[in-house]
Protein backbone atom coordinates (compact mmCIF):
# COMPACT_ATOMS: atom_id res chain seq x y z
CA UNK A 1 0.00 0.00 0.00
CA UNK A 2 1.71 3.20 -0.93
CA UNK A 3 0.40 5.79 1.39
CA UNK A 4 -0.29 3.83 4.44
CA UNK A 5 -0.07 4.87 7.85
CA UNK A 6 2.37 2.50 10.05
CA UNK A 7 1.72 4.44 13.03
CA UNK A 8 -1.62 4.41 14.75
CA UNK A 9 -2.40 7.36 17.70
CA UNK A 10 -1.64 6.19 20.95
CA UNK A 11 -5.50 7.26 21.50
CA UNK A 12 -6.40 4.29 19.01
CA UNK A 13 -7.62 1.22 20.65
CA UNK A 14 -5.63 -0.53 18.17
CA UNK A 15 -2.66 1.42 18.83
CA UNK A 16 0.84 -0.74 17.70
CA UNK A 17 4.34 1.07 17.10
CA UNK A 18 5.74 1.53 13.74
CA UNK A 19 8.49 -1.15 14.27
CA UNK A 20 5.15 -3.61 15.28
CA UNK A 21 2.80 -2.70 12.80
CA UNK A 22 5.54 -3.58 10.18
CA UNK A 23 6.40 -6.66 12.06
CA UNK A 24 2.99 -8.09 11.98
CA UNK A 25 2.36 -6.70 8.07
CA UNK A 26 5.28 -8.82 6.96
CA UNK A 27 4.17 -11.65 9.09
CA UNK A 28 0.39 -11.77 7.47
CA UNK A 29 2.51 -11.25 3.70
CA UNK A 30 4.36 -15.07 4.12
CA UNK A 31 0.31 -16.42 4.37
CA UNK A 32 0.66 -17.69 0.60
CA UNK A 33 4.18 -19.23 1.06
CA UNK A 34 3.16 -21.14 4.28
CA UNK A 35 0.00 -22.16 2.51
CA UNK A 36 2.31 -23.61 -0.70
CA UNK A 37 4.95 -25.01 1.42
CA UNK A 38 2.21 -27.07 3.47
CA UNK A 39 0.77 -28.15 0.02
CA UNK A 40 4.35 -29.47 -0.81
CA UNK A 41 4.61 -31.15 2.45
CA UNK A 42 1.60 -33.28 1.52
CA UNK A 43 2.38 -34.29 -1.85
CA UNK A 44 5.07 -37.11 -2.83
CA UNK A 45 6.96 -34.12 -4.66
CA UNK A 46 7.77 -32.53 -1.94
CA UNK A 47 11.87 -33.06 -1.11
CA UNK A 48 13.57 -31.63 1.87
CA UNK A 49 15.49 -29.25 -0.64
CA UNK A 50 12.27 -27.65 -1.68
CA UNK A 51 11.04 -26.42 1.77
CA UNK A 52 13.11 -25.48 5.22
CA UNK A 53 15.32 -22.99 6.75
CA UNK A 54 12.84 -22.40 9.00
CA UNK A 55 13.90 -25.17 11.74
CA UNK A 56 17.03 -23.97 13.97
CA UNK A 57 19.35 -25.71 15.71
CA UNK A 58 20.29 -29.43 14.05
CA UNK A 59 17.77 -30.79 12.10
CA UNK A 60 16.76 -33.87 12.91
CA UNK A 61 17.86 -36.92 11.02
CA UNK A 62 14.84 -38.86 10.36
CA UNK A 63 12.46 -37.24 7.56
CA UNK A 64 9.39 -38.00 9.06
CA UNK A 65 10.57 -35.97 12.10
CA UNK A 66 11.87 -33.42 9.86
CA UNK A 67 8.48 -32.96 7.67
CA UNK A 68 6.28 -33.64 10.61
CA UNK A 69 8.07 -30.44 12.49
CA UNK A 70 7.61 -28.52 9.27
CA UNK A 71 4.22 -29.50 9.22
CA UNK A 72 3.32 -28.38 12.34
CA UNK A 73 5.51 -24.96 11.96
CA UNK A 74 3.46 -23.90 8.84
CA UNK A 75 0.13 -25.33 9.76
CA UNK A 76 0.21 -23.32 13.07
CA UNK A 77 1.13 -20.01 11.71
CA UNK A 78 -2.25 -20.27 8.84
CA UNK A 79 -4.31 -21.50 11.89
CA UNK A 80 -3.00 -18.01 13.33
CA UNK A 81 -4.40 -15.92 10.79
CA UNK A 82 -7.33 -18.02 10.31
CA UNK A 83 -8.07 -17.85 14.06
CA UNK A 84 -7.90 -14.11 13.60
CA UNK A 85 -9.94 -14.10 10.82
CA UNK A 86 -12.75 -15.79 12.35
CA UNK A 87 -13.66 -13.23 15.14
CA UNK A 88 -14.80 -10.88 12.15
CA UNK A 89 -18.07 -10.67 10.80
CA UNK A 90 -18.26 -13.57 8.41
CA UNK A 91 -19.19 -10.99 5.31
CA UNK A 92 -16.22 -9.42 5.30
CA UNK A 93 -13.39 -11.51 6.54
CA UNK A 94 -12.34 -13.17 3.07
CA UNK A 95 -11.69 -9.66 1.89
CA UNK A 96 -9.85 -8.78 5.16
CA UNK A 97 -7.82 -12.04 4.13
CA UNK A 98 -7.21 -10.53 0.56
CA UNK A 99 -6.19 -7.21 2.56
CA UNK A 100 -3.53 -8.14 5.08
CA UNK A 101 -2.02 -11.30 2.96
CA UNK A 102 -1.36 -9.37 -0.30
CA UNK A 103 -1.83 -5.71 1.18
CA UNK A 104 -4.78 -4.68 -1.07
CA UNK A 105 -6.36 -1.22 0.02
CA UNK A 106 -9.49 -0.49 0.76
CA UNK A 107 -10.37 0.78 -2.82
CA UNK A 108 -8.96 -2.23 -4.61
CA UNK A 109 -11.61 -4.50 -1.78
CA UNK A 110 -14.29 -2.45 -2.38
CA UNK A 111 -13.52 -2.74 -6.48
CA UNK A 112 -13.67 -6.30 -5.99
CA UNK A 113 -16.80 -6.64 -4.56
CA UNK A 114 -16.45 -5.62 -0.77
CA UNK A 115 -19.97 -5.61 0.65
CA UNK A 116 -21.70 -2.09 0.75
CA UNK A 117 -21.74 0.16 3.66
CA UNK A 118 -21.58 -0.13 6.63
CA UNK A 119 -19.51 -3.41 6.93
CA UNK A 120 -17.00 -2.94 4.32
CA UNK A 121 -16.39 0.88 5.10
CA UNK A 122 -12.90 2.28 5.94
CA UNK A 123 -13.40 2.27 9.25
CA UNK A 124 -14.55 -1.26 9.29
CA UNK A 125 -11.67 -2.68 7.47
CA UNK A 126 -9.00 -0.26 9.63
CA UNK A 127 -10.59 -1.46 12.81
CA UNK A 128 -10.76 -5.42 11.58
CA UNK A 129 -7.44 -5.08 10.46
CA UNK A 130 -6.47 -3.15 13.66
CA UNK A 131 -8.24 -6.39 16.07
CA UNK A 132 -6.75 -9.04 13.07
CA UNK A 133 -2.97 -7.34 13.86
CA UNK A 134 -3.38 -6.94 17.86
CA UNK A 135 -4.64 -10.34 18.00
CA UNK A 136 -1.95 -11.79 16.03
CA UNK A 137 0.58 -9.70 17.88
CA UNK A 138 -1.08 -10.77 20.98
CA UNK A 139 -0.85 -14.93 19.82
CA UNK A 140 2.64 -14.02 19.01
CA UNK A 141 3.45 -12.43 22.16
CA UNK A 142 1.76 -15.05 24.47
CA UNK A 143 3.01 -18.14 22.80
CA UNK A 144 -0.08 -19.43 21.80
CA UNK A 145 1.46 -21.13 18.81
CA UNK A 146 4.86 -23.29 18.66
CA UNK A 147 8.22 -21.48 17.37
CA UNK A 148 9.84 -24.32 15.79
CA UNK A 149 13.68 -24.26 16.59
Amino acid sequence: MRHEKPELSPKNPYHLSRHRYYELKHFCFQYKEWKKALALLDGWQSHGDEVGGIIKGNMPSDPTEHYAMLRAYYSQHIELINDCLAMLEPAIAPYILKGVTEGLSYNQLRARGCPAAPRCTTSSIINSSGFSAKNVGDAKNTGSFMEVR
